[in-house]
């Protein structure tokens, strides 16, 4: 049995292109204490498991694709590795598209009258 593991992070988020924007965040999981000879970390798929997702009204979820790393340090001749995860999300825009630029496209039109 190998017990479920809750794991809560931040990442920066990029408002250029708000609402229509896409945001990446990157999860590195790997060991600090122990090199490549003593835990060797394999990916199973080339993709997150997304079987318990639940969807959310604000986020769309594009995927969750993997990588593996293996980084050799001029201190140390031994392999370091690590699983490197890449949550991609896409902004709902239609929410704020209705209750936010039609609005101020409204107003603005408005205005020019």
């Amino acid at each position: 049995y190998i017990p479920p593991g809750i794991f809560k992070s931040s990442c920066p988020i990029d408002i250029t292109w708000f609402p229509f924007d896409d945001q990446n965040c990157e999860m590195k999981f790997g060991s600090w204490t122990y090199n490549g000879f003593k835990v060797n970390f394999q990916l199973q798929n080339e993709e997150g498991d997304i079987g318990t997702f639940i969807a959310n009204g604000e986020w769309a979820l594009l995927g969750v694709p993997a990588k593996q790393n293996e980084v050799i340090y001029e201190c140390c001749p031994e392999p370091y590795l690590d699983i490197t995860f890449v949550v991609k999300i896409r902004r709902r825009t239609l929410y704020y598209f209705f209750n936010l630029i039609v609005p101020c496209l409204l107003i603005s039109s408005m205005a020019v009258l």
